[in-house]
């Protein structure tokens, strides 16, 4: 039975990040997802939960990077929260997953009750994708 390994060192290429009032000494980055953007950048975001976001205290947060094997991506900030005109539950942004499929990203995601649906053109800044009752 064929059973995968790391080759190598590990390195990091995030850590905890600074949300401004919305940092909390208790959040953890978790659910990553990372894949390479229309520009050749790598892309790195994960849900953080336990903010100080209202509701269930999760939002997106993203980093970028280079080259996939750099050290220490460059953050770039919350990514995305969670839009209850939207029909998502405050804080309940998770488990972000994106693929690229005919030059449009695709980032599913849960929204703590439902599976969401935002894409992007450049892999970089993604729009949610609204069902015909206005709902993620």
């Amino acid at each position: 039975m064929l059973k995968p390994r790391v080759r190598g060192e590990w390195w990091n290429i995030a850590s905890d990040p600074d949300l401004g009032e919305l940092t909390n000494p208790k959040q953890q980055p978790v659910d990553f997802a990372v894949w390479q953007a229309a520009d050749g950048t790598w892309q790195l975001w994960s849900c953080i939960r336990g903010t100080n976001a209202e509701g269930n205290s999760r939002l997106f947060y993203r980093w970028e990077g280079q080259n996939l094997r750099d050290p220490t991506w460059r953050p770039m900030g919350i990514a995305m929260q969670a839009d209850p005109s939207c029909g998502e539950t405050p804080g309940g942004l998770q488990a972000p997953y994106v693929l690229s499929h005919m030059g449009t990203y695709l980032m599913f995601y849960g929204d703590w009750e439902n599976i969401c649906l935002a894409t992007s053109i450049d892999g970089k800044s993604f729009r949610r994708r609204l069902l015909p009752n206005g709902k993620s």
